[in-house]
């Protein structure tokens, strides 16, 4: 079921919120018990949504889902959270004058700035991916600049582990910069569990009649970041 508000839509079942190229039918014309439950079954689906917010300093947060809320900061990405996404962060860690890879999950910290990265000063974000199979090309420097890069299968590298963990260094020799490069393609990517294909069999409708749908807009003025 899909509720439909001017040009925007929402689907309490999965959260998923769609901007439309144009004004719907009017779901709610001169119906304000429709706008009622629509506001009723938001707020409800908001309990256990929240919104994901990540930042360029190796810091996050999680928010509820309010139209209201602002985001401030150097805003690397913010979507909807998933507790069970894993992400692959590169990050230079400058109490050991080293680069570390780490494989983790956000956890909800209800608006709390929270950082995953190493609190020394000096410490930086090199990259963060979402990638199902990231690949990390390292290049070397000082002694051993003459070495050519080295691709690390990132899965392979190190396990994921809590959010809090350090992570591995990505080489034990000198390393001048590291990079995400294209991700791997595995065997098993191609395929589709039965049970995964006969639900989107199942899912499947007559799109005939739905107006095409274009990702959430989203306004940034005076560094600040809302949804809307």
């Amino acid at each position: 079921m899909v509720f439909q508000h001017s040009s925007v839509a929402f689907s309490p079942a999965d959260g998923k919120i769609i901007r439309f190229h144009q004004t719907p039918a009017p779901f709610f014309a001169g119906n304000h018990i429709a706008v009622d439950v629509f506001f009723h079954l938001l707020a409800v689906r908001r309990i256990a949504l929240h919104i994901l917010a990540i930042f360029k300093d190796g810091t996050y947060y999680t928010t509820t889902f309010d139209l209201s809320n602002r985001y401030q900061g150097d805003l690397l990405k913010i979507e909807k959270f998933d507790p069970g996404k894993i992400y692959t962060a590169l990050y230079y860690d400058k109490a050991v004058a080293a680069f570390y890879v780490k494989r983790f999950s956000f956890d909800v910290s209800d608006n709390t700035p929270v950082s995953f990265i190493s609190d020394s000063k000096g410490s930086y974000l090199v990259a963060l991916s979402d990638d199902k199979h990231p690949q990390i090309e390292v290049t070397f420097g000082g002694r051993h600049e003459h070495r050519d890069p080295e691709s690390i299968d990132a899965e392979e590298f190190i396990a994921k582990k809590g959010l809090q963990a350090k992570g591995k260094k990505t080489s034990a020799l000198d390393v001048k910069s590291v990079r995400f490069i294209e991700p791997l393609h595995k065997p098993g990517d191609d395929i589709m569990p039965a049970e995964s294909e006969a639900e989107n069999q199942a899912g499947e409708i007559d799109n005939s009649d739905i107006i095409d749908e274009e990702p959430l807009d989203l306004n940034i003025d005076d560094n600040q970041l809302t949804l809307f």
